[in-house]
């Protein structure tokens, strides 16, 4: 299995990109691997779910880009879900 070894997963609603693109350039400015959708999912990657689902569990802890729109997408909630249950912690900002 190649584990991608270190990375925090970045959990967002798509509503936030501005300010998730920015903090992506300073996590990896300071040393921090990530793993985001958009780069970690290569375009025809065909269980798409299963990815995100792997990252998460693989990772360090999930960066949650807290916000009104996070709140309210399923797919944020769902990221979360899985980190809780796979005990990955969750650090918001």
């Amino acid at each position: 299995m190649g584990l991608m070894m270190g990375h925090f997963f970045i959990s967002y609603s798509r509503r936030n990109i501005e300010f998730v693109e920015s903090l992506k350039t300073h996590l990896i400015q300071a040393g921090i691997d990530i793993w985001i959708d958009q780069v970690g999912l290569k375009p025809g990657t065909h269980d798409w779910e299963k990815a995100l689902r792997d990252a998460i569990k693989e990772s360090n802890g999930v960066v949650l880009v807290a916000s009104p729109s996070s709140q309210e997408s399923p797919f944020v909630r769902d990221e979360i879900a899985i980190a809780r249950a796979a005990n990955r912690k969750i650090y918001p900002v």
